[in-house]
């Protein structure tokens, strides 16, 4: 009538790229918000007429949850078997996003020799770490050798997000040496920074399952997981268009970009085969 389950769930390193260059694209430029001129703006990285560049964008995310609960049978009429479940849930996720750009003047543009080269970055990164409280209960069926359960969960309890901006320009003129600049376009001095705050969160689940007796002891299962962490932090949340200076321009009008704290709900669903022992 009571048991104890531990389980993990985890999705390693989520990655999707982009990138372009000059040499397929040769006019390319990064859209920002101008908050000085109150329209749309952009800042060139190729021109075919004087400026050859290229642009990456990186993106990854990454999932582990960990859950240790006790499991009380409630009734059972050897048909049908209702459970209860209590027990602790950690969960962490990651998320990142990068931005680099690379131009290179391949003709003198006013003041701007031939031969200057900027290469910049924006980095965004987002650390969720969830503890919890975990209840639920499961309903299960039983005939013959198979078992199709239905359980439903709920986490509650405090997650701490840790939301970390860097940029950096380095810019380099022949005979003139090397420059660096403390942001890029969409991450600068402004909001630049680690932020931290904890809040109370909701994750709730649900799984499906049917498990075929093998023995006594051992089944064979399959199954259908789905998971959403309410008011998850991901790094795109941090992401400001507005500006209101180019690098490497010091700042100035509006401040911007500014750091301010969004959040976006992160759904995980999945399917599990495996063995089940009970004793």
């Amino acid at each position: 009538r009571t048991a104890w389950e531990a389980s993990y769930l985890g999705i390693d390193d989520s990655n999707d790229s982009f990138s372009v260059s000059s040499s397929l694209q040769p006019n390319l430029a990064r859209p920002v918000f101008d908050t000085l001129l109150g329209g749309e703006a952009s800042m060139l990285i190729a021109h075919q007429n004087f400026l050859s560049g290229s642009i990456a964008v990186d993106s990854s995310t990454q999932l582990q949850a960990f859950e240790i609960l006790r499991r009380r049978q409630y009734c059972s009429d050897g048909f049908l078997t209702f459970d209860f479940l209590i027990g602790f849930k950690h969960g962490s996720l990651d998320d990142l996003l990068r931005v680099l750009h690379a131009s290179n003047y391949f003709q003198a543009q006013g003041p701007i020799s031939a031969g200057t080269a900027t290469h910049g970055f924006d980095n965004f990164e987002a650390k969720n770490d969830f503890n919890g409280l975990l209840l639920g209960i499961e309903r299960r069926h039983h005939w013959n050798r198979w078992k199709i359960a239905y359980t439903g969960k709920v986490s509650l309890g405090s997650n701490n997000v840790d939301m970390l901006i860097d940029g950096q320009t380095i810019t380099t003129v022949p005979g003139g040496g090397t420059s660096t600049f403390n942001g890029g376009l969409l991450a600068q001095a402004t909001n630049i920074g680690t932020y931290s705050r904890n809040e109370f969160v909701a994750i709730p689940e649900f799984k499906f399952s049917a498990q075929r007796q093998i023995n006594q002891c051992l089944g064979l299962q399959c199954g259908y997981n789905i998971m959403y962490w309410s008011s998850a932090v991901r790094a795109a949340d941090a992401v400001s268009r507005r500006v209101s200076q180019f690098p490497p321009e010091a700042v100035t009008g509006t401040g911007d970009p500014k750091f301010a704290w969004t959040s976006s709900g992160f759904l995980a669903h999945g399917f599990q085969f495996g063995l089940n022992y009970q004793f």
